[in-house]
């Protein structure tokens, strides 16, 4: 958003008003509201002294004989369409990080797990295991321990994959199959 636009937005926010104006900000924060003040002195105050054209958008009834044309052009709200176009682009962009911070931490969360998860699981079926198959798992938890990481599920499946498929090859080429 541009800082015309943040600047018109937190006016909308703060003051309640609609306004467009030509020029650039002279304050990078909007004032609070004054009470008993002027719209010139609020203008002075809010929008700097370099501020022209100045146009407040305030709800109004046309009388019923007036050209929708004639109100486009007298009305005309381009500033403000531009200011609700870049908030939304603005909101849409926030949206986009918070989705990618999810996945990024979600990531993180579950790409790993504990080695102490690892050597509860193992203790548990510790007397159905083969030790080969304790031995692999051992190797993992030693790792972990020297770098001081989580276990990475990721490379704890490739191993398996790996290992498994050794192992049904070589039983393949042995028996015969």
């Amino acid at each position: 958003m541009s800082a015309k636009e943040s600047y018109c937005y937190r006016i909308l926010k703060t003051h309640s008003v609609i306004v467009d104006f030509d020029g650039e900000p002279h304050l990078t924060n909007v004032p609070g509201v004054v009470e008993g003040e002027t719209f010139k002195q609020w203008k002075a105050r809010v929008l700097g002294p370099d501020a022209t054209n100045v146009v407040v958008y305030y709800p109004d009834e046309p009388t019923p004989q007036t050209r929708m044309h004639n109100l486009k052009v007298a009305y005309s709200a381009k500033h403000v369409e531009r200011m609700f176009r870049d908030f939304g682009r603005t909101k849409d962009g926030k949206k986009l990080l918070a989705v990618e911070n999810a996945i990024s931490e979600t990531k993180a969360r579950f790409s790993s797990v504990p080695r102490e998860t690892l050597k509860y699981l193992l203790a548990e079926k510790h007397r159905c295991l083969e030790p080969s198959l304790q031995d692999f798992f051992q190797r993992f938890i030693d790792a972990s321990k020297k770098n001081q990481e989580n276990i990475s599920i990721e490379n704890l499946l490739n191993d398996l994959i790996d290992s498994y498929n050794n192992a049904v090859r070589i039983f393949r080429e042995r028996s015969g199959y």
